[in-house]
């Protein structure tokens, strides 16, 4: 059996005087804020509202290990529904 190791990567919410920000760049993030920290849940799925960012892989937040996750349904005229949008724990 072959067994695929994912990597995981960390993701840091920073703030600047532009806004705020993910990085999985810890060296980035300590550049522009010196007091950055582990991006939660909350704060991965409001970065996708605000310009659309996703991490795909499997990504360590403060809240634990999470994955991306979106599910849709076509409905009877072909239109899709979307059921799930968001980051998850795994």
């Amino acid at each position: 059996m072959l067994v695929i190791q994912e990597e995981v990567k960390k993701v840091f919410v920073v703030f600047a005087e532009w806004g705020w920000t993910i990085t999985d760049d810890e060296n980035e993030a300590a550049k522009i804020d010196p007091s950055y920290r582990q991006a939660n849940i909350e704060e991965l799925n409001m970065l996708i509202a605000c310009n659309g960012t996703i991490f795909n892989e499997v990504i360590e937040s403060a809240d634990g290990l999470v994955r991306w996750v979106f599910e849709s349904v076509e409905d009877e005229l072909g239109f899709e529904d979307v059921i799930t949008c968001e980051y998850q724990l795994i």
